[in-house]
């Protein structure tokens, strides 16, 4: 079946529009079980999704393996942001960037445990581990273009950046507004994988542990995303015997984010999907109408 699913046979684009079409999430969520599935479903589809788009998927077993593999990734981001929600933040976001190496190991055609990977502001970092491939360094640089534009609205806002919870942060001056659409003021903005706090309401936990399921939100869509420029440097040079100890990957574009982005800020903030999944996470209620 190797044929079914190159990327010009019918039987496979079939195959991953159904897929598509199913991990479309109910909308407004009102449990945690829907939750939990939509996280497996959704991150199951998309890790297979953009493996097929990058070339790495050829056979039903890859297919069934990448597939599986997304599931888990799915389920731990899910209990990831179930810690968040239970002011469990930095275990959290560990267990968010553990599910994000498994998922982007597995879309890349690499073994399962192949990179650890972490991102702050406009860099990610893959650290290679011995179940490597076809090493190229000890530690891979990419450019996340949509994390550095998000990066850098976060610094116009604020002031006093920090890091906490292995997250950038900064302290705004100014009130950020009110929510679209209702008059309830905002506390704090999550930007990618950057949090901006209205005056005086970093004070408040529970705003870190809404925001921190924003961020592991962003992580988990750019995990799964179909990267198409960011092997681009390395794949072109040959491993010349010892691989050096860092060197520029590539840059990182996260297509599927920027595109579920855009699609959900047309929709109105009480049915958008992270505010659903993150009000009923860390605060246990539907968003404000």
């Amino acid at each position: 079946m190797k044929n079914a699913w190159s990327s010009k046979s019918p039987f496979s684009i079939i195959v991953i529009g159904a897929l598509i079409l199913s991990m479309i999430p109910p909308a407004r969520a009102a449990n945690r079980r829907d939750l939990l599935i939509a996280n497996v479903g959704i991150t199951a589809g998309l890790t297979l999704f953009g493996a097929w788009l990058e070339g790495n998927v050829e056979d039903w077993p890859t297919a069934f393996k990448t597939f599986g593999y997304g599931g888990l990734g799915g389920y731990g981001f899910y209990e990831a942001k179930e810690l968040a929600g239970k002011d469990k933040i930095g275990a959290g976001m560990v267990l968010t960037w553990a599910s994000a190496s498994l998922v982007e190991n597995v879309k890349d055609g690499e073994h399962p445990l192949a990179y650890a990977r972490y991102g702050l502001g406009p860099i990610d970092l893959r650290i290679a581990t011995p179940w490597v491939k076809d090493k190229k360094a000890s530690v891979l640089v990419d450019f996340n273009v949509p994390q550095a534009a998000s990066f850098a609205i976060a610094l116009s806002k604020g002031e006093n950046p920090g890091i906490r919870y292995g997250n950038f942060y900064s302290l705004s001056d100014d009130s950020l507004g009110k929510i679209d659409g209702t008059n309830f003021d905002i506390g704090a903005s999550t930007y990618g994988r950057s949090l901006v706090f209205s005056p005086g309401q970093d004070r408040f936990q529970e705003l870190w542990q809404h925001e921190s399921v924003h961020v592991m939100q962003a992580v988990q869509l750019g995990a799964v995303s179909y990267e198409p420029f960011r092997n681009y440097f390395i794949d072109k040079k040959k491993s010349a015997g010892n691989a050096p100890f860092i060197r520029f990957g590539g840059v990182k574009i996260e297509s599927f984010n920027v595109g579920f982005r855009l699609a959900e800020g047309e929709q109105a903030y009480a049915d958008q999907w992270t505010e659903i999944e993150a009000y009923r996470i860390a605060n246990d209620r539907p968003p404000p109408e």
